[in-house]
């Protein structure tokens, strides 16, 4: 069986991405901003999500990850995929938001 790049990429999609995990572990703390799922444990934060898309408001989005981090004095994880149709954007939202 031989897969194409978009067949693996959709792979990578589905069984990496966005999904968070469906019992957390204890003591952490799951949190929803729109698309996003930040998962909070204390010493870090780790933001997953699916495919973003033009409409999605990287920015905005970037801005409450940040202000949601800091109340809880957590440095963010946020991976950009370079397959993603939006990840200069969300790259550049995030170096801006980093400031």
């Amino acid at each position: 069986m031989v897969l194409d790049v978009g067949e693996l990429l959709a792979a990578h999609d589905r069984i990496l991405r966005g999904s968070g995990s469906a019992h957390p572990r204890f003591g952490t703390v799951v949190e929803r901003i729109g698309p996003l799922t930040l998962t909070h444990y204390g010493t870090h934060c780790i933001v997953e999500h699916l495919a973003l898309d033009a409409s999605t408001p990287v920015a905005r989005l970037a801005a409450q990850v940040r202000q949601s981090a800091a109340e809880r004095v957590e440095p963010v994880e946020w991976r950009v995929f370079a397959h993603d149709a939006e990840a200069s954007q969300l790259t550049a939202s995030l170096e801006a938001a980093g400031r």
